[in-house]
């Protein structure tokens, strides 16, 4: 059948995909020292492990998994913010590796990245119209203006107001930080938005708006976005699929509403299981053992194996592919729940 790069696809027949991600890897080189500490040897940090998926026009793709996942690595690659050590992205069917200079110049500015920190993602020492107005200018020409009068479109379009044109980051909340930050997103005019955990640095009463704010400009502007979170309220409120990944492996995808209320993996069992309620049922939960592994030494066979309690023989020996399983749901297990 081949490798899961090769067999696995989750394409839409009646739609070409935005962005086609195909075998991705990210290996990261580490150093083990030896037994007498003076040599060592370069070991790979296995962070994106042949990741495989697709995100169609228009649509909302949430990524999900726990820290040290692979998910911020994933979304850097897809931005082309890394280069990866294996494997294709694609954008509009093009791989960011075959593009001229020039083409990938004007390339970047269909992806625009929002990113975790909002206290560092803006240059302290930029107004808000020139770190809003910096996208626009890098691909046109514009007189003052008329590109003041821009950015103050982009601002209202998030909530903030045209009194914010002249104010520093440090004079701006949280809330308000990550909206100037969306703002800047959106001057690129981009196709896909890769919005890597853009809540989980804010206030609880703060992230409730701004993710309301980023599903209704996706609605207004048919934006595609690829949502990177570790939060499954979050990904179930505004995505319509949903890749989990695990030691940077994906291990299942599929609609969010399906995903979400029968999962396929125990792994993704096990994440949804871990939401608080006010009524739970503890004979329907999947107790989650350990810690995720390391990165540098992942288990043999399935990732998964040592933390999942229908683990088998087989599990620990034979990695699994990840395959359809109808319904536009994939995943990667040898026993997955009917």
């Amino acid at each position: 059948m081949g490798s899961e790069s090769e067999s696995t696809s989750y394409v839409r027949k009646d739609q070409q995909p935005l962005l086609k991600v195909t075998g991705l890897q990210k290996y990261f080189s580490t150093t083990s020292k030896g037994l007498g500490g003076m040599f060592g040897r370069s070991l790979p940090l296995r962070a994106v492990d042949d990741v495989t998926f697709e995100v169609m026009p228009g649509e909302v793709f949430g990524l999900v998994g726990e820290s040290g996942s692979g998910k911020s690595t994933l979304g850097s690659m897809v931005a082309h913010l890394i280069k990866p050590t294996a494997g294709t992205v694609e954008l509009d069917g093009k791989p960011w590796s075959t593009l001229s200079d020039r083409e990938l110049g004007a390339k970047r500015r269909d992806v625009q990245v929002v990113f975790q920190n909002p206290y560092g993602s803006l240059d302290p020492r930029w107004t808000v119209e020139k770190i809003v107005g910096e996208p626009i200018v890098t691909y046109e020409r514009i007189g003052r203006r008329a590109l003041r009068e821009r950015v103050a479109e982009f601002l209202l379009a998030v909530g903030l107001s045209v009194e914010h044109l002249d104010r520093l980051p440090s004079q701006f909340s949280g809330g308000q930080r990550q909206r100037v930050a969306l703002a800047r997103a959106l001057a690129g005019n981009p196709r896909l938005l890769v919005a890597d955990e853009p809540v989980s640095a804010l206030d609880v009463s703060v992230q409730a708006q701004v993710i309301n704010l980023m599903r209704d400009l996706h609605e207004r502007q048919s934006m595609a976005m690829l949502f990177i979170s570790h939060n499954l309220a979050v990904v179930h409120h505004l995505c319509e699929r949903v890749g989990i990944l695990y030691l940077g492996k994906l291990v299942e995808v599929g609609p969010v509403d399906v995903v979400f209320s029968s999962p396929l993996h125990p792994y993704t069992r096990s994440l949804l299981d871990a939401i608080p309620e006010p009524d739970p049922h503890p004979s329907r939960l999947i107790p989650l053992k350990g810690e995720i592994p390391s990165p540098i030494a992942p288990p043999s066979g399935c990732h998964f194996h040592p933390r999942c309690i229908r683990a088998t023989v087989r599990c620990g020996e034979v990695a699994p592919v990840i395959t359809a399983k109808g319904g536009d749901r994939h995943v990667a297990c040898h026993f997955p729940t009917d």
